[in-house]
């Protein structure tokens, strides 16, 4: 018997024990699920609906407005409008009315920003979790149009991240282990990264993009920047040469990464997104910032320039996130 580590499933992991049990294929299913693309996709009579899941599980520091912004962020990495969301909520013995609520009000609020309506879900308490857990679906409409001219990914392709890497990661760990960090953060530091909150929606990005040539967006989640590049080379079976150099850290991130010993490129990066093209694209859109990182290659080698020489990126393994938390 093998005892799966904390976070996501390896690729592998995936492969073997998920994709082998996806039910009976039906007509109105565009895609199977992939690794590296964060919607499945099914028609409609005049739009194509993309769907996703996905649930909170590293921390209950601002859970209710992260498991909206997280889900709605992988709608906008297909273009899709975000219009609907469904939330399953499982609360431990002893939740209060109080704490329901206030995830709830947090869920609705970010909601009501990004024009979503809540449709549906489930809410327990139950012994089967000791803490709250929060899963979100959410569902947006994407023109047939756009689906379709996708532009297919090609070696020499551009590969472009927006903002920095692990935000979310830097943010959650500076709430959880504030006593901790004080050896190495400033007053003004904790306040900053707290903020850091407000940069983890990649929807502005998907708006930003929507007239550019883009083969594949995927945003940056569990198993940070190297993982979410080893994720979109997966789905492009393509290989990617990475220049180190141009990842762009925050400072605080890196007091943190630090201070704990774990690596920035492995932290959970909502916030970040990457981007494949074979257009150019500005170093900044209105406040949002895009670096070009590196580029698609035809021979299936994952590797990072660094200093003088070169790193082979490797499968994501447990997030960095569960050696602090």
């Amino acid at each position: 018997m093998s005892i799966i580590k904390n976070g996501k499933l390896t690729v592998n992991q995936l492969k073997k024990l998920i994709y082998s049990n996806l039910g009976k294929r039906r007509k109105e299913v565009i895609t199977m699920p992939l690794v590296g693309q964060d919607c499945g996709y099914f028609y409609t009579e005049d739009n194509i609906i993309s769907i996703t899941t996905d649930p909170i599980t590293a921390t209950d520091t601002n859970i209710g407005k992260l498991s909206v912004i997280i889900n709605l962020n992988d709608i906008a990495t297909s273009f899709a409008e975000p219009f609907a969301i469904t939330v399953t909520l499982l609360c431990p013995e002893n939740t209060t009315e109080e704490k329901i609520y206030q995830i709830m009000k947090d869920i609705s609020d970010e909601c009501i920003k990004n024009d979503v309506q809540i449709v549906g879900g489930h809410t327990e308490v139950t012994t089967a979790v000791n803490q709250i857990l929060v899963c979100v679906t959410a569902l947006g409409k994407l023109d047939k149009k756009r689906y379709e001219e996708t532009e297919p990914i090609k070696s020499g392709d551009n590969i472009y991240m927006s903002k920095e890497i692990s935000l979310e990661g830097s943010m959650i760990i500076a709430c959880e282990k504030k006593e901790e960090l004080k050896e190495v953060l400033t007053d003004e530091e904790f306040e900053i990264a707290k903020l850091f909150l407000e940069k983890l929606s990649v929807v502005k990005e998907s708006k930003l993009l929507k007239n550019k040539k883009i083969s594949l967006m995927h945003d940056v989640t569990e198993g940070g920047i190297l993982g979410a590049l080893y994720e979109m080379c997966s789905y492009a079976q393509k290989g990617c040469m990475i220049d180190y150099d141009k990842i762009k850290i925050n400072s605080i991130t890196k007091k943190i990464s630090k201070f704990y010993n774990i690596d920035p490129l492995r932290l959970i990066s909502s916030g970040c997104m990457l981007i494949i093209t074979n257009e150019e694209i500005s170093e900044k859109i209105d406040d949002i910032s895009f670096t070009k990182i590196g580029k698609i290659t035809d021979d299936n080698k994952l590797l990072m320039k660094k200093d003088d020489g070169f790193i082979e990126i490797e499968e994501p393994d447990s997030d960095e996130i569960y050696k602090v938390i």
